[in-house]
């Protein structure tokens, strides 16, 4: 199993995930080639170095804000402005809303509104393309996937997709962030934050990601060796920090951390090695972790960890 270890510290209410990656070099070592890398969760003895990602979010046991009532009034008078009216809904960003209002696809009262400083008022009726757009304070969720749901932006139009795990609690468009395919499982985040979601989808965004992957066959340390160094795919090297076998696993098991790697851009790395993915798990997630997530289940966001996730940079 991978060496994941969570502490829950009721006083502090703080979880800290540790995740240890290191060398273990059997006693009688020779030489190189007996050298063994290993992903464990106990550190050894005098002959092991350790190397060891802490990841601690302070957590507080508070859910995010919910949407008001349908016979509450807003405090600000002034309304909200279209764009962000559109963006709150995860219909698109500003940027895109401001082309969608230009385009003439974006009415207010049946009126076809054209102009971008637009502001929405409580009780107005917005509809886009046709379609009504119901806005609503931003949603933050983390999710422990299951292996048959798809996580994609489209998800409505899809069978078996993440929205439909949450969509008895959240019937409004809460869109993952990122895809995963029907295999993969583990940690993944849901929100209608579109600024946030952009953020951590831009590749130069920098934030931990472990996996632990099974693979169809044996890795040797050649292969762990070219993932850390680099692959390329199309005109760009790719690098994972880390990559080594689960200790108590066989060579088929192995962990990896990466920085913003996705799991579609991880299997094709591994392809390129000639290394198909069986199952693949993600066990951290910006400092997130699986901690009292069983699988399948969610769980809303705390505001120290939505803060902690917009402090990425």
């Amino acid at each position: 199993m991978p060496s994941f270890t969570g502490i829950w510290d009721q006083s502090s209410t703080t979880i800290i995930g540790a995740f240890y990656f290191y060398w273990a070099w059997g006693s009688g070592c020779g030489g190189d080639h007996h050298k063994k890398r290993t992903f464990g969760s106990t550190i050894g003895s005098k002959s092991t170095f350790c190397w060891a990602y802490w990841a601690s979010v302070s957590c507080t046991n508070k859910a995010t804000a919910v949407p008001q009532s349908s016979n509450s009034k807003p405090s600000n008078r002034k309304g909200t402005r279209l764009n962000k009216y559109l963006s709150n809904a995860g219909i698109c960003s500003r940027r895109e809303a401001d082309q969608y209002i230009a385009m003439g696809l974006v009415s207010v009262n049946g009126k076809v509104v054209t102009e971008m400083g637009h502001q929405v008022q409580f009780g107005d009726k917005v509809r886009y393309d046709d379609q009504p757009v119901n806005s609503s304070p931003p949603v933050y969720l983390l999710m422990n996937k299951p292996k048959g749901f798809v996580a994609t932006k489209q998800g409505g139009n899809i069978k078996k997709s993440v929205q439909e795990l949450v969509r008895t609690a959240h019937p409004e468009k809460i869109p993952p962030v990122g895809d995963m395919g029907r295999t993969v499982t583990g940690l993944l985040l849901m929100t209608n934050d579109e600024k946030l979601r952009q953020k951590m989808a831009d590749p130069k965004s920098r934030f931990p990601t472990l996996y632990q992957v099974i693979l169809e066959k044996n890795a040797e340390i050649a292969d762990l060796d070219a993932l850390t160094k680099g692959i390329r795919i199309m005109d760009k090297v790719h690098k994972v920090k880390s990559a080594a076998y689960i200790q108590g696993g066989t060579k088929k098991e192995i962990g990896i951390e990466a920085s913003n790697l996705s799991p579609g851009l991880l299997k094709k790395i591994l392809e390129k090695r000639d290394l198909k993915a069986v199952s693949m798990d993600r066990v951290l997630l910006a400092g997130l972790t699986k901690k009292d997530l069983p699988r399948g289940r969610w769980r809303p966001l705390s505001q120290k960890e939505i803060q902690f996730l917009n402090m990425i940079s």
